[in-house]
């Protein structure tokens, strides 16, 4: 093989490389990693470090519940809200109850789950725009969660409640062992099985999925529910890294989890997405928030900065999206001409 074929191949070989979105945001978060050791060293402190992957660990969950809903082409507003109530419920239930660990997330994961089918129902049953059915269900959930705490932390809760925000095993946080086993078992089910490829299908068209004998009302359910139960999830690692909870917890994860989710290359039409790329784009929001901490910027400039962010990441999304159409107009314009 000559020269010039060997850096054909290994420029083949970059490219492919840097088409796959989800190894190029990571190498963009490695970028980023390094780029903000350099302007402070504190970044890569031991328990800087350790944070930091503690505030991965709980985005990411709530990312991938925002993720299965993006799949299918629909998005819920809500998971900020439910991330609040799984907080409120775990904790009550160990502090005013005095339930053991197990029942108490279980009970929330539940009230999750809940509210997942109350979504699924509202944008089923009812024909809602996902949007809209959230926004209402985010009101409500937020509303509800301040009854249940009368606008009061919860506090007092136990110390192996305490252990999954705050403990380590094998010098890793508890916290991010539970992404890994969520993380773990949702790649499973979009990638291995009959109904992650559905799942998929869906998001690709709905009209196309009915046609080819899909039970589409099904999946947009499970969808729902899944968001439902991960996003109290959150709220139960959040509660217990925090070590109370109250009916703001939560607020405003929604728009980490959906810029998460679109960063790690997932689109708004639907049928496009990773674990993977979910989890990059959860860890580049954490980094960005951290760096954002590191560097004294002001709290009143934080939200700003996010914002700014979560439209870049959209805008980037559509513009995507056009470029996809438009490539493929020319392309049945050519065959057309063929014929």
């Amino acid at each position: 093989m000559g020269s010039n074929d060997k850096k054909n191949t290994v420029g083949s070989s970059v490219k492919k490389i840097f088409k796959n979105k989800t190894i190029t945001m990571f190498f963009i978060l490695v970028a980023m990693c390094l780029l903000l050791g350099l302007l402070n060293p504190k970044f890569f402190l031991y328990q800087n470090l350790l944070s930091l992957s503690r505030v991965v660990a709980y985005t990411a969950v709530i990312a991938i519940a925002q993720l299965f809903v993006i799949l299918i082409a629909g998005i819920d507003l809500s998971v900020g809200a439910v991330c609040g109530l799984g907080a409120v419920v775990s904790t009550m239930m160990i502090v005013n109850y005095q339930l053991p660990l197990v029942p108490s997330i279980f009970i929330a994961l539940l009230a999750g789950t809940t509210v997942g089918a109350w979504n699924g129902g509202l944008v089923i049953g009812l024909r809602l725009p996902p949007f809209i059915a959230t926004l209402g269900t985010t009101q409500i959930i937020r509303s509800l969660a301040l009854l249940l705490t009368n606008g009061k932390p919860i506090i007092g809760v136990s110390s192996s409640f305490l252990a999954i925000g705050q403990g380590t095993f094998l010098f890793i946080p508890i916290a991010v062992w539970i992404l890994i086993i969520v993380a773990t078992l949702c790649s499973v089910l979009l990638s291995k099985t009959v109904t992650g490829r559905r799942l998929y299908a869906l998001g690709g068209g709905e009209e196309a999925a009915k046609f080819s004998g899909i039970k589409v009302n099904n999946l947009k359910m499970f969808s729902y529910i899944v968001s439902g139960c991960l996003a109290a999830l959150c709220g139960v690692i959040l509660a217990a890294r925090m070590g109370s909870a109250q009916g703001a917890t939560g607020a405003g994860y929604e728009m980490d989890a959906i810029a998460s989710v679109i960063i790690g290359g997932a689109s708004f039409s639907g049928g496009e997405g990773k674990i993977s790329g979910t989890i990059i784009g959860a860890a580049i929001m954490s980094v960005i928030r951290n760096a954002l901490v590191l560097l004294a910027v002001s709290t009143y400039l934080q939200s700003m900065i996010i914002g700014i962010i979560i439209i870049i990441a959209v805008t980037i999304d559509q513009f995507r999206k056009y470029s996809a159409t438009k490539t493929e107009k020319r392309i049945i314009a050519a065959v057309m001409a063929e014929k």
